[in-house]
């Protein structure tokens, strides 16, 4: 090209700037392609935009490993796409993770698409110095961390438990942690939003009790500790309300809150919504609601409360007795693969403690019956429901007559004990429960345990019962067979309902 011809090409240029002054005049590129090294702490994000729909291609140039895999999503819809499918016009990311626990490498060209620009192929660098491995276990009784590394992102943060922190650079930061398992994810972007994300489990043994002035109180508690297990997208903040004496309905409740990752609170059934629950459910923001009972249980004017809160959405599970409005609940969570149902006694309270946390841990329904004989409402629904064919009984409170009346639509299995305190136990050995997280409760006594089934099945793990003065040597019996498996546990309830005696012969089972 002679020095005329340059000459004339930015003369035009020129011209084109001073007669369209807003165009922008911008290289457009139909292919690219994302290479690096990544292990399985780690996950890749390129973000790219295309200027006209096209057909993409995605070919694997070499990547060390099958368990190295992408992702295609848009940035908006978060709608899936794979080779072969064509693209709108729009914004894309790139996503690459791996399962491996080693480092490898990979390389993906992306292609057949027209590219609004020359995307950006680099991240920006992220090193962690500590926590150094995917799970780490720290000593006993540890509830702080220091979080080392470096990193150029233009921004970069962690989050631990959902709390963030920025970090910037060569960074220190010091950071409380919840006993158990805690999640730290660590997060760099670079300028033109590609980023990089690395994650850790970090576990600090301990325990934690969680009380209150009263049982209102101590169910607000326990529902802030399930925040813990709602995930960012759960943007509903769906609440269960139940009377503080009508036992069986939360029991049975328990499955359904467990669904909706929704923490079961007390109220009153004529004396409308107590303060400490209404300071929670504020606090949660909360715009759904689902009643346990009917209008003998929870008033009406509850409702116009609940409104007054803010909950725009209010459902309410009732029947005629307590035994419909157990098969209404079950009616929520069951579907055509549901084959396994529990029952138990609906007039007396300590069998269903324990395995009301496993049935929502679970999604199995948990019926609740008259003891001498099977309840005209579980009749109707099983004969409706003919997929489930194997019942389980709770404890010794439910008869033979009614055992053998289960016999005629299915297997039938009990779990028994000679008090509540090794049917609690057995029933955690019978589901091979994962006894990382034990969750304590009183077992004279149902609100605590009531409220609480709901974090100990989020925690997928068992619920062991103790009394106000005592530990039973089967909550013991447990402690001892998992001592090397128990990460964390907790006390449901203030010193009148579980003593720091209990704590004090529980913790040292804790490695």
């Amino acid at each position: 090209m002679n020095n005329r011809t340059v000459r004339f090409i930015l003369l035009c240029l020129m011209l084109i700037a001073l007669i369209f002054p807003n165009t922008k005049v911008s290289a457009e590129t139909s292919f690219i392609t994302y290479s690096g090294s990544i292990d399985g702490k780690k996950l890749h994000v390129y973000k790219f935009a295309t200027s006209s729909e096209g057909m993409v291609n995605i070919e694997d140039l070499g990547t060390s490993s099958s368990l190295i895999t992408y992702q295609l999503v848009s940035e908006d819809s978060k709608t899936e796409y794979v080779s072969g499918d064509v693209l709108p016009a729009g914004t894309y990311l790139f996503k690459v993770n791996s399962d491996d626990t080693n480092t490898g490498k990979y390389s993906f060209k992306l292609s057949g698409i027209q590219f609004l620009g020359t995307p950006d192929n680099s991240l920006p660098t992220l090193n962690v110095t500590n926590p150094t491995g995917s799970l780490v276990r720290l000593s006993k009784g540890t509830s702080t961390i220091n979080l080392t590394g470096s990193t150029n992102g233009t921004q970069a943060s962690v989050s631990v438990n959902k709390v963030n922190y920025s970090l910037a650079g060569n960074f220190t930061k010091t950071v409380n942690l919840k006993y158990g398992l805690s999640t730290i994810n660590f997060k760099a972007v670079n300028s033109n939003g590609n980023m990089v994300f690395e994650s850790h489990q970090v576990i600090a043994p301990g325990y934690k009790r969680l009380d209150g002035t009263n049982r209102y109180a101590v169910s607000a508690n326990i529902s802030k500790e399930i925040d813990e297990f709602r995930g960012l997208e759960e943007v509903d903040k769906t609440i269960i309300l139940s009377n503080d004496s009508a036992f069986a309905d939360a029991l049975s409740g328990v499955t359904i809150a467990a669904k909706e990752k929704a923490p079961i609170l007390l109220t009153s059934a004529t004396n409308g919504i107590p303060s400490e629950v209404k300071t929670e459910i504020e606090r949660l923001k909360s715009n759904k609601a689902i009643i346990l009972g009917g209008e003998g249980s929870v008033a009406v004017s509850t409702e116009d409360e609940l409104r007054a809160l803010g909950v725009t959405s209010i459902e309410r599970i009732t029947g005629t007795n307590r035994y419909e409005v157990a098969t209404n609940i079950a009616k929520k969570i069951i579907t055509q693969d549901t084959d396994t149902a529990f029952i138990a006694s609906g007039e007396s309270f300590p069998d269903a403690l324990s395995v009301a946390s496993i049935a929502g841990q679970l999604q199995i329904p948990l019926l609740t019956t008259n003891s001498s004989n099977l309840s005209a409402e579980v009749k109707t629904f099983l004969a409706n429901n003919p997929q489930i064919n194997h019942f389980v009984i709770s404890g010794g409170s439910v008869s033979s007559t009614v055992e053998n009346q289960l016999k005629t639509y299915g297997t039938v299995s009990r779990i028994s004990g000679s008090n509540r305190f090794e049917v609690a136990e057995n029933a955690a050995n019978a589901f091979n429960i994962i006894p990382n997280t034990i969750t304590v409760a009183n077992g004279m006594d149902f609100p605590d345990a009531l409220t609480g089934g709901v974090l100990s099945a989020l925690s997928k793990g068992p619920l062991l019962l103790a009394t106000p003065t005592s530990t039973p040597i089967e909550t013991l019996r447990y402690f001892e067979k998992y001592s090397l498996d128990i990460n964390n546990f907790y006390i449901l309830g203030g010193t009148g309902s579980v003593s720091n005696d209990t704590i004090n012969k529980l913790y040292p089972y804790i490695q």
